[in-house]
């Protein structure tokens, strides 16, 4: 005598297809995650985190981000699972199992699959985890990328992640069977959800949150960190919520007011089938190109992250491995102690130099906005700040260059591809005051691009290249207090990493309190603003209004440490190798969205596509009836996919490749992350046509079958 489990057997067996949807669709769901959660949380990982915890921020938006588009994928598949187990609900209560009973053989049924896939995953994320980890690791050798080390809070998360989607489903389950008679499980395919027409101020307001969500999302923040000098609190990322509503909102107008004109009956009726069926299955439709508009626009972001992410994968080379800025009254730092520690690790030390500033106080174009805040204005201040300056000589002895600088000029030395603001010029230096308090006018000559002495996280935005005479004549009787030692120096052997580790240590714990200072900090600039109150004020002088806060905390774990320290030492295996995995990571996570992102999308436009015939088939059989032929059924079938399928993929795309445009030219131009956004968003395009016309295909065939 057949049972519940032997009947359920063979409708398993029966419907191979539907359940392989199902389950393929968890089983991508978990592996991502458990795969995700193994590399975010792995030792590994969260020791590189120290080297940029400001990442970490980033990198667990990405991760909910990943969990959210997996729950989505995973909520659409046990839709349409359930739609196909709707028909053998109600004909197992027909035969008199409660509604009760039948949820907890059916619950039973899901955990099943869900523990079976939980373990497949678990299992596979390990593969993959220390698969790509290795991989990674031959393809870039020459970097110390440390071993996988692996913890449990992974698998613990994952593990989490499949009891939430089983609680998901189960509830789903559980509403959905209370919620209809036998007679609607039995025919839930061809139910309806008829919508409510609304009226034009319903669309409006739909247009307005649409828009207003993302302004306030991304410009709030903004207005907030200027005016506050705080960092913007995240709930402000909340606003985009209502962007997230107003969508919906026009979408349900548009899908509850079709419009129908006298004048244009032709076109009505040539689109009936198209009306109906979004009349009866609205809801439906709406939900399933909310989510297309939705998981789309995701994927788009998640591809620019990624293009832009990589840009970090690129070696920032340098002349030299170290570059050290140094008080030279100090000394806290000399060849001696770094041959000491060099020795330890089994390195050599190769070409090493000492290059020698001195600090002079110095006049100069200083720019600040007027009364009302609405201009620009300029004025000249004698005795603005102390800068760095080098003799022709000495940079030249050093540097094998061949500089030549008049007698009362100056040459600019400034990073690569220094860009200008409004705020500074080139010919801003307009005189330098020597140790004796003589004052000397000088004028600009030229610049010169030097990462070695003036990059990002060194003290210096510009430093200064004299005259001979002119550098004696401003310098003589100058002390070490106003000395600064910039070494700089190369390194060969294998554990480079691990002494860039150490000198880095030993410069934070020798480095006096002086030195603990942010870049900007100038001690005559300190004392303009405690004179003399806000009519010295520019952006730059901010920090020196509440005494203590142009300090910065010498501790290694500070994530500002690099950007905000005046003294940071540029260590170019250190940085490349913390940074490089960093954002190798950063790219790995991106692209597990952009999979879960594309995957979702193709599983949804083929489900959508295949459902809109089979589930609306006495629909059809009915106008086969009234005469239509089966090329005309295909034609409105065709017209339904592309209005509920391609138009909300592309509007999804769209709208996404738009904020970022709009957000990246706002900041810089034109760069090879948009055109790239915009060749992979064109190519999935292609990948959502290709799948919708595989599901037409199929579709053909059922029409000539069943019609």
């Amino acid at each position: 005598m057949l049972n519940y489990k032997l009947i359920s057997k063979k409708l398993k067996k029966y419907n191979k297809k539907e359940y392989f949807q199902f389950n393929t669709s968890i089983l991508i769901a978990f592996t991502l995650i458990f795969t995700f959660a193994n590399l975010y949380m792995s030792n590994t990982l969260q020791k590189i985190m120290e080297y940029g915890t400001d990442s970490n921020q980033m990198i667990m938006s990405i991760f909910i981000l990943c969990m959210v588009g997996c729950t989505m994928l995973v909520i659409y598949s046990a839709e349409v699972f359930l739609k196909y187990k709707s028909r053998e609900i109600g004909v197992f209560i027909s035969f008199g199992l409660t509604k009760k009973e039948f949820v907890k053989i059916i619950a039973k049924e899901i955990l099943a699959i869900v523990i079976k896939l939980t373990l497949i995953a678990g299992i596979l994320s390990l593969v993959f985890s220390f698969g790509i980890w290795k991989f990674f690791q031959i393809i870039y050798s020459k970097y110390t990328i440390e071993n996988l080390s692996l913890n449990t809070k992974g698998i613990i998360i994952g593990i989490i992640f499949s009891l939430f989607i089983f609680v998901i489903v189960y509830l789903r389950l559980f509403i959905y069977i209370r919620r209809y008679d036998v007679m609607e499980l039995m025919h839930s395919r061809s139910r309806t959800d008829k919508l409510k027409r609304l009226k034009k101020p319903y669309l409006y307001l739909g247009l307005i949150l649409s828009v207003a969500g993302v302004s306030i999302g991304y410009f709030l923040p903004q207005w907030y960190t200027i005016n506050f000098d705080k960092s913007a609190p995240s709930i402000f990322s909340l606003a985009y919520i209502f962007s997230f509503i107003g969508i919906y909102m026009v979408l349900y107008y548009f899908i509850s007011n079709p419009k129908k004109s006298s004048k244009r009956l032709e076109k009505y009726y040539n689109n009936i089938a198209y009306y109906n069926i979004t009349r009866l299955q609205g809801k439906q439709i709406i939900g399933s190109m909310f989510s297309m508009i939705l998981i789309f626009g995701v994927f788009t972001f998640s591809f620019f992250n990624l293009v832009n992410q990589s840009g970090g994968l690129r070696e920032e080379k340098m002349e030299y491995d170290f570059s050290i800025p140094l008080r030279l009254e100090n000394s806290i730092l000399d060849k001696n102690i770094i041959q000491e520690i060099a020795k330890e690790h089994k390195i050599g030390i190769g070409t090493y130099k000492e290059y020698e500033f001195s600090e002079l106080l110095s006049g100069s174009n200083v720019r600040t906005w007027d009364d009302n805040a609405e201009n620009i204005i300029e004025k000249v201040v004698e005795e603005y700040k102390y800068y760095e300056f080098i003799s022709e000589s000495e940079y030249n002895s050093l540097s094998n260059k061949k500089i030549d600088v008049e007698e009362g000029q100056y040459i600019n030395l400034v990073r690569k591809n220094n860009k200008y603001n409004s705020w500074e010029s080139d010919d801003d230096l307009q005189n330098i005051k020597s140790v004796d308090g003589k004052q000397m006018k000088v004028n600009y000559q030229e610049t010169l691009e030097d990462d070695l002495l003036v990059d990002r996280g060194l003290s210096w935005n510009k430093r200064y290249i004299l005259d001979d005479g002119d550098y004696e004549k401003l310098t003589r009787g100058i002390s070490e207090g106003q000395k600064i030692k910039n070494i700089v120096f190369s390194i060969e052997g294998e554990k480079k990493f691990e002494f860039s580790e150490d000198v880095f240590d030993y410069i934070l714990e020798n480095s006096p309190k002086e030195m603990a200072v942010q870049t900007d900090y100038d001690k005559n600039l300190h004392k303009l603003v405690k004179n003399s109150g806000r009519q010295w004020y520019t952006v730059e002088l901010e920090e020196y209004e509440t005494e203590g806060a142009y300090l910065v905390s010498l501790n290694k774990d500070n994530s500002e440490l690099q950007g905000n320290w005046k003294y940071y030492p540029r260590m170019n295996y250190y940085e490349n190798t913390a940074s490089f995995v960093l954002n190798l990571v950063k790219v790995l996570l991106c692209g597990f969205i952009v999979i879960i992102a594309l995957t979702a999308t193709v599983f949804i436009t083929y489900n959508r596509a295949s459902s809109i015939f089979f589930n609306n088939i006495n629909l059809f059989k009915s106008m086969k009836k009234l005469g239509a032929t089966n090329k005309n059924i295909l034609r409105d079938i065709k017209t339904i996919n592309r209005r509920t399928i391609i138009y909300p993929v592309i509007g999804g795309g769209i709208l996404a490749f738009t904020i970022i445009s709009i957000i990246i030219l706002s900041q810089v131009p034109l760069g090879i992350e948009i055109i790239a956004d915009l060749i992979l968003l064109l190519m999935a395009y292609l990948i959502v046509i290709v799948v919708k016309q595989k599901a037409l295909k199929n579709i053909e065939k059922a029409v000539v079958e069943k019609l």
